[in-house]
C-alpha cells in the first residue's frame, strides 16, 4: 500500500463551495453555529476538524 504524505499547509486558508453546493452547506453551517453557540464560521470549521479527528482516532483504535 502506498504511503500518503499530506501536502504542506499554509497559514492562510480559503475554501469555496461549488454553486450547487453553496446553499446546502451554508444552511448546515448556520444551524450548527446556532446550536453550538459559535459566532465565527472559521471557528465552526476548526471545531469540525477536531471532532472528525477524534472520530477517526476512535475508529482506528477499535480496528486494532
Amino acid at each position: 500500500m502506498a504511503v500518503f504524505t499530506p501536502p504542506k499547509l499554509s497559514a492562510r486558508f480559503q475554501m469555496s463551495y461549488k454553486e450547487d453546493e453553496r446553499e446546502f452547506y451554508e444552511e448546515i453551517e448556520n444551524n450548527l453555529m446556532q446550536v453550538l453557540h459559535i459566532t465565527k464560521r472559521c471557528d465552526l470549521h476548526k471545531k469540525a476538524v477536531k471532532v472528525l479527528e477524534q472520530v477517526v482516532k476512535s475508529q482506528t483504535l477499535s480496528l486494532v
